[in-house]
C-alpha cells in the first residue's frame, strides 16, 4: 500500500479512501455513481464474480443458460453449464451491456443519469418448471451474500388483465422476472470495491425463451427504434417545460402511490409475503428499480416513494466539481444502506423513508489484497504488482482513477491558477508557459497593466463617441469667408508648375444643410449662390462677406470638350478670414511651390494665412484631449492626400460631404476600443474573483475574445463599407487592422508557449503596415506613430528583459555548484583512464546512433482498425486465444483493436492519468530490470541508515541483494511529484503529457567511468527493454552550462517483455540515469534547493 500511496496517489486523503488494507466501511450508499466509465468499470470487474453466483444459483435450482444458435440447430436450445472457461464459447451469456445500448438507454429513457442504469452487467437463467423459478428467487432473497435491490415481475396469471391495461407495451409481451442485486456479501466483491454495484438477473421459462425466434428480437429492435424517435420527441417537450414552464422542482409522490403506502402501513403487510403473489404481479414501471415486496395480484407496491432521478432533488447537491451527494441533514437521517429484512421482519422503517437502493452507488469500501498469482494469459505477477492493479481497480470502482486530470481541468480553467505549478515561477517565466495571460494574471504586475488598458481604451472610446455628435451633427469648420480649391494634381499626372488651372468650372462650400446650391429642391431663400471667381493659376477661389459654415464642399467638372486630362485628382481645400492681399499677382506663383504628397496643415499665401479643410479623403482623429475645444481650434478630420477621380461627364456635379456613416465610424474608431477595454475589465474581474462564480471567462479567454470582437466590428461595418464604396485604401487599412487583432486574439488565447511570438508578429505588422499606409497618406512614412502597438510594444520588450534577467539570476545561484562540478570534471578528464574511459562511452553512443535530437514522446498503442484491410488483417489475424481473453471487453465492443508494441505515430498520451497508471506498472518491472544491471555491472544505490533514516550512504547491490533487511533500506526513486509534473506541463510542455519521459526514473552509481560504460553497453544489450534516446552529458563536446555543471548519461527506454506487453505498458518511455559516484556525492540538499529556486526564476 505504500507504493501506491506515496508513488501513484501522492494524496493521504485519496490513501484513507483507496487504501490496501483490511477492509473498513466509510459508508456506502452516500452519492449516486454519476459517470458511465465509473459504472463501467464496475460492471468489468464485477462481471466474474457475478457470473460465477448466476451458475452457481443454476447448479443449484435446475437452472440453464442459453446455447449458441447452431446453423443445424432446431429452434433455441438450454443446456445447464459449469462455468468453465473451455466451454464458455458455447453459449449466449449476458454479459457486459454495450456502449452504445448504455448511451442510447441513458439518452431516452433514463434522463442522462448513469446511477439508473442497472444492466450494465446481466445475465439470464432459464428454467423448466415455475417450481424450479421461484425456489431459485427464494434462494436469491435468503442468501447472505447477496442484497435485492429490487424485483419486477411480468408473469402475471390474469394476462388478459395486462393486456387490457397495456402494460405489455414496455416488454413486448415477454414474461420474466427480473431481480436487480448487490453481490454486498462477497470478499471478492468487497476487495475490488464493487458490492454496491447493482447487477441485474433475469429468470426466464425454457418454454418461454423458446419462443424467441431471431425474426422476433430483429422485430422488437425496429421496435425500440421506432419508439425511441418519439421519445426523443417527448424528451424535449418535457426538458422545455421543465426549463420554462415547471422549472427544476422535483415530482411529487402520486396520490396513488401515497395512498398504496399508507394502507400497507395500516394492513402490516410484509414486502416479502408469499413469492407466488410476486410471480402474480403485473409492473409498467420500467424507470424505477422496485425492491421484493408482497402485495395484491395486479398491484404493484414499492418499498420507498417515488424519488427524481435529476441532481437537483431534494436531499441532493451538486458540488463544485458536479458530483452528486447528500445534504448534512439528509445524510443524518438516511445515510445507513437499506439492506433487506429478514423473512418476518417489520418493513416500516422502509416505508417511512427514501430509499436510493434502486441507483448505481460508489462504494469506499476497501479490501485486504492477496497475494502474488498468475493471470489466466500466463503472466506471473509479483505480490507488490497484485496489489498495485487492486489499488487501480479500486480507484477506477470509485470514480477516483481520473483526479488527475480533475486537477490539471481546475487549473487550465482558472479554478486553480494559484496552484503550486504556477505560483513559483517568476512573472516573465508565466509568459513563456501555457495560458500565459490567465496564469499572469494572478501577479499584481500584469493586473496593473490591465488597469491602465482599461482605462486607456475606455476614454479613448468615450471621447471617440462622443466627438463624433460634436463635429458631425454641427458643421465640421467655420466660419470662414473665404475659400480655396487647390489642384496639386491632375487626371493626366501634371503636378507642380505643370499644372496649368483648377480643373473645375464651378466650386463652393457646402454648409449645415448638406446640400449643395444646386439641389433643385432647394428653396430659393435658403441657399446662396457661391459668387463667381476666376481661375487663378492653380486655385479657385470663392468668397462669402458674411462667413458660412462647412460641411462640406462641391465642385462641378469643366465643361470644355477635351478637358479631362486637366480634371483634378488630387486637391486641397483651404479657408481663411483675413483679407487677400494678391498685389502685382505673384502670389499665384506660390500654388506651383507645392510638392505633390506635402501634408502641411497651415500655409500663407497671398498675405493671408489659411487652414487647410478638405482633400478628397480623409480620416478620423476621434480622440479629443479637450472635449470643449472649439471647432476651429482642433481638426477631428484627418485629411490625406490621397487621389481620388471626378465624373468623367463635362459641368458634372461632385459633392464631398463631411458626414460619415455612423455604423463606418462606431466600427473602426469606437467599438475596438470599448471592445478591448471590456475585455481587459472582465479579465481583471475574472483573475480577482478566480473562485466565485463560473460566469466570467478566463482572463486569457476574456482578452482573445475582446481582440476577436474588435476585429469582427471594424470587418462588418468598416472593411464592408468601404469595399462597396469604392475606397481600397480605406479598406486595406481596415483589413490590415482585421489581420492584426486576429494575431493578438491567437496570441493572448492561445495554450501553449507562443504568446510573445504572437505579439511581436502583431508589432511587426502593424508598425510596416502603418508605416507603408502613411507613405499612402501623407507621403512619408514616419509621419504619425502607430497608435495601437504602444501597450503591445511595452509588454514584448518588458517581458523577455525580465525573462533575460532572471535568466541571469538563476545562473548566478548556481554559478558556485557550477563552479564544483566543473572542477570534477577537468580532474576527470587530467586522468588518462578516465580519459580513455570518457573517449569510450562516446564511441558506443555514436555506434548505438540514438542522441538527444531524437524525437521522444509517449504514444498510445496503434489502432489496427485504422489501417488499410491488407495492413489491418496482418496485425489483427495474428491475435491468439490467449491475447483476446486479455483483452478488456470495452475495446471489443466499441471496435478498437490495439497491436501490442506498435505505437500509433499520430496518437499521443494526453491523459495525466493514464501516463502515471503506465508508470507505477512499468516503474516496478523496471526496477526488476535495474537491480539485474547492476548485479552485473556493480552499480550502487543509496541506501539509508539503520539508526538514522535520514542518512543515506552509498552502496553496492551485490552486497545488499542477499540481505532482505538491508534490501528494504534501499532508497528507490520515487516517481515523479504530481506538482513537478504540472509545472513542467504549464511552463515548457504546453499541457502535452505525452511530452513528460521522466514519471517513471531511477538512477545508478557507479564507482568509476569503467563500470559506468559496461553498465551502458548492458542495457542497450538487453532484449528486456529498447532504448529510444540517449543524452550523453560526459562527452567533451557537452555543454555543461545547460545543466549547471551537472553530467550523466541519461537513458529513455522502454520495456518491451512479455509482462510489460501484457499490462499494456510496453509504449510507456521511462528514464534511467547513470552517474559516477563522485558527481553523485556532490549533490547535496542545500545545492537541490537552490536548483529549484534557479529552476522557478527561469520558469522551467
Amino acid at each position: 500500500g505504500e507504493y501506491v500511496t506515496k508513488d501513484v496517489l501522492q494524496s493521504t486523503t485519496l490513501a484513507d479512501i483507496v487504501q490496501l488494507g483490511p477492509y473498513m466501511s466509510v459508508g456506502a450508499t452516500d452519492r449516486p455513481t454519476n459517470t458511465l466509465d465509473q459504472l463501467h468499470s464496475q460492471a468489468y470487474l464485477v462481471s466474474d464474480v457475478f457470473r460465477e453466483m448466476v451458475v452457481r444459483l443454476g447448479a443449484l435450482h435446475n437452472g440453464k443458460f442459453r446455447l449458441k444458435e447452431q446453423m443445424d440447430s432446431e429452434g433455441v436450445q438450454f443446456a445447464a453449464w459449469d462455468g468453465g472457461e473451455d466451454s464458455m464459447h458455447l453459449y449466449k451469456l449476458g454479459g457486459i451491456k454495450s456502449i452504445s445500448s448504455c448511451v442510447t438507454k441513458l439518452e431516452f429513457n433514463l434522463g442522462r443519469d448513469p446511477s439508473r442504469l442497472l444492466d450494465m452487467c446481466r445475465e439470464s437463467l432459464y428454467f423448466d418448471t415455475v417450481s424450479d423459478l421461484r425456489a431459485c428467487l427464494d434462494a436469491i432473497v435468503h442468501d447472505p451474500s447477496l442484497e435485492v435491490a429490487g424485483v419486477k415481475s411480468t408473469m402475471s396469471l390474469s394476462g388478459s388483465d395486462l393486456l387490457e391495461r397495456g402494460h405489455t407495451a414496455g416488454f413486448a409481451g415477454m414474461r420474466f422476472v427480473r431481480v436487480n442485486l448487490r453481490l454486498a456479501g462477497s470478499e471478492e466483491a468487497k476487495e475490488l470495491c464493487v458490492h454496491t454495484h447493482v447487477c441485474e438477473l433475469l429468470l426466464i421459462l425454457t418454454d418461454i425463451g423458446r419462443v424467441q425466434t431471431a425474426q422476433m428480437r430483429r422485430a422488437y429492435r425496429e421496435w425500440r427504434r421506432c419508439k425511441r424517435g418519439l421519445e426523443l420527441v417527448w424528451t424535449v417537450v418535457q426538458r422545455l417545460k421543465q426549463a420554462f414552464v415547471q422549472g427544476r422542482v422535483a415530482p411529487a409522490p402520486t396520490p396513488d402511490s401515497t395512498e398504496r403506502h399508507a394502507s400497507d402501513k395500516a394492513e402490516g403487510r410484509s414486502p416479502l409475503g408469499p413469492l407466488s403473489s410476486v410471480l402474480d404481479t403485473g409492473s409498467n414501471n420500467s424507470n424505477n428499480c422496485d425492491r421484493l415486496r408482497g402485495g395484491i395480484r395486479g398491484d404493484s407496491l414499492d418499498l420507498a416513494p417515488a424519488h427524481p432521478a435529476q441532481p437537483w432533488a431534494p436531499g441532493r447537491v451538486v458540488s463544485a466539481e458536479g458530483d452528486i451527494v447528500l445534504d448534512s441533514s439528509f445524510k443524518r437521517g438516511w445515510a445507513e444502506p437499506s439492506s433487506l429484512p429478514s423473512q418476518g421482519s417489520s418493513v416500516q422503517a422502509g416505508l417511512d423513508r427514501p430509499s436510493f437502493d434502486c441507483f448505481q452507488t460508489p462504494e469506499t469500501v476497501v479490501g485486504e489484497a492477496g497475494g502474488a498469482r498468475e493471470t489466466t494469459w500466463g503472466l506471473e505477477l509479483s505480490d507488490e504488482m497484485v496489489l498495485l492493479l487492486k489499488g487501480l481497480a479500486r480507484m477506477s470502482a470509485m470514480g477516483v482513477s481520473d483526479f488527475l486530470d480533475k486537477r490539471l481541468a481546475k487549473i487550465s480553467s482558472g479554478k486553480r491558477f494559484y496552484d503550486s505549478s504556477l505560483n513559483t515561477a517568476s512573472l516573465s517565466g508565466l509568459f513563456y508557459g501555457t495560458h500565459a495571460v490567465s496564469a499572469a494574471s494572478q501577479r499584481w504586475q500584469f493586473r496593473l497593466w490591465l488597469i491602465i488598458v482599461a482605462l486607456i481604451f475606455t476614454w479613448t472610446g468615450i471621447l471617440g463617441f462622443g466627438n463624433y455628435y460634436k463635429f458631425t451633427t454641427g458643421p465640421a469648420f467655420g466660419p470662414f469667408t473665404t475659400f480655396r480649391l487647390e489642384t496639386l494634381r491632375t487626371r493626366d499626372g501634371a503636378s507642380g508648375a505643370d499644372v496649368a488651372g483648377s480643373g473645375v468650372s464651378a466650386f463652393g462650400v457646402i454648409d449645415e444643410t448638406h446640400c449643395s446650391p444646386y439641389a433643385t429642391s432647394l428653396h430659393p431663400d435658403m441657399h446662396e449662390l457661391a459668387p463667381a471667381s476666376d481661375p487663378a493659376s492653380s486655385s479657385l477661389v470663392v468668397h462669402y462677406p458674411g462667413g458660412r459654415n462647412m460641411t462640406g464642399w462641391f465642385l462641378m467638372t469643366a465643361e470644355g470638350e477635351g478637358s479631362r486630362g486637366a480634371d483634378p485628382s488630387l486637391f486641397v481645400v483651404w479657408a481663411t478670414n483675413d483679407a487677400l492681399t494678391v498685389g502685382n499677382g505673384s502670389c499665384w506663383a506660390q500654388d506651383h511651390a507645392h510638392a505633390y504628397g506635402a501634408g502641411s496643415t497651415h500655409e500663407a499665401w497671398c498675405g493671408a494665412n489659411w487652414t487647410r479643410v478638405g482633400t478628397p479623403r480623409w480620416r478620423f482623429l476621434p480622440s479629443s484631449s479637450d472635449p470643449n475645444t472649439p471647432v476651429q481650434n482642433y481638426t477631428f478630420w484627418d485629411m490625406v492626400l490621397t487621389p481620388t477621380s471626378v465624373p468623367l461627364e463635362r459641368g458634372a456635379l461632385d459633392t464631398y460631404l463631411l458626414k460619415p456613416s455612423f455604423t463606418f465610424y462606431q466600427g473602426y474608431w469606437v467599438l475596438p476600443k470599448l471592445f478591448v477595454s471590456a475585455a481587459a475589465t472582465i479579465a481583471l474581474i475574472s483573475a480577482m474573483f478566480r473562485n466565485h462564480g463560473r460566469i466570467l471567462p478566463r482572463p486569457h479567454i476574456a482578452i482573445s475574445r475582446g481582440f476577436a470582437a474588435s476585429a469582427a466590428s471594424v470587418f462588418l461595418f468598416t472593411f464592408l463599407d468601404s469595399a462597396g464604396k469604392g475606397s481600397p485604401l480605406m479598406a486595406a487599412e481596415s483589413l490590415w487592422f482585421v489581420v492584426g487583432q486576429i494575431i493578438l486574439a491567437a496570441a493572448f488565447g492561445h495554450g501553449g508557449t507562443r504568446f510573445i511570438y504572437g505579439v511581436w508578429a502583431f508589432i511587426v505588422l502593424d508598425i510596416g503596415g502603418w508605416m507603408c499606409f502613411s507613405q499612402a497618406y501623407w507621403g512619408s512614412p514616419f509621419n504619425r506613430p502607430s497608435e495601437h502597438v504602444v501597450l503591445c510594444l511595452f509588454l514584448a520588450v518588458i517581458i523577455p528583459l525580465l525573462r533575460l534577467k532572471q535568466t541571469w539570476g538563476a545562473r548566478s545561484l548556481l554559478r558556485e555548484d557550477q563552479r564544483r562540478y566543473d572542477a570534477l570534471w577537468d580532474t576527470l578528464c587530467k586522468s588518462e583512464d578516465s580519459m580513455a574511459c570518457i573517449n569510450h562511452l562516446e564511441k558506443v553512443v555514436r555506434m548505438v546512433g540514438l542522441d538527444s535530437t531524437n524525437y521522444c514522446r509517449q504514444h498510445n498503442r496503434l489502432r489496427a482498425d485504422k489501417l488499410p484491410p491488407a495492413q489491418r488483417e496482418r496485425f489483427v489475424g495474428g491475435l491468439t486465444p490467449e491475447v483476446t481473453r486479455a483483452v478488456n471487453p470495452l475495446f471489443w465492443d466499441l471496435g478498437h483493436l490495439y497491436v501490442p508494441d506498435r505505437p500509433a505515430p499520430r496518437s499521443e498520451v494526453a491523459s495525466c492519468n493514464q501516463l502515471y497508471v503506465q508508470a507505477a506498472i512499468a516503474n516496478l518491472l523496471l526496477i526488476e530490470r535495474i537491480k539485474e544491471w547492476a548485479c552485473k555491472s556493480d552499480g550502487m544505490f543509496w541506501m539509508s541508515s539503520e539508526a538514522d533514516p535520514s542518512i543515506s550512504s552509498l552502496v553496492r547491490w551485490n552486497e545488499v541483494k542477499g540481505d532482505p533487511e538491508r534490501a528494504r533500506r534501499v532508497k528507490w526513486t520515487s516517481m515523479k511529484r504530481h506538482g513537478r509534473t504540472f509545472e513542467k506541463l504549464f511552463r515548457a510542455y504546453e499541457n502535452k503529457p505525452s511530452r513528460l519521459l521522466d514519471v517513471s526514473r531511477h538512477t545508478l552509481v557507479f564507482e568509476n567511468m569503467t563500470t559506468l560504460t559496461n553498465c551502458l553497453g548492458i542495457i542497450v544489450t538487453d532484449d528486456n527493454v529498447r532504448v529510444e534516446r540517449l543524452k550523453n552529458r560526459l562527452s567533451t563536446s557537452y555543454n555543461s552550462d545547460e545543466t549547471a555543471g551537472y553530467r550523466d548519461v541519461c537513458i529513455n527506454l522502454r520495456l518491451v517483455n512479455k509482462t510489460a506487453t501484457g499490462l499494456c505498458v510496453e509504449l510507456h518511455v521511462c528514464e534511467v540515469q547513470l552517474l559516477v559516484k563522485s558527481f553523485a556525492q556532490l549533490k547535496t540538499a542545500e545545492g537541490h534547493k537552490r536548483y529549484v529556486i534557479a529552476r522557478n526564476r527561469s520558469a522551467r
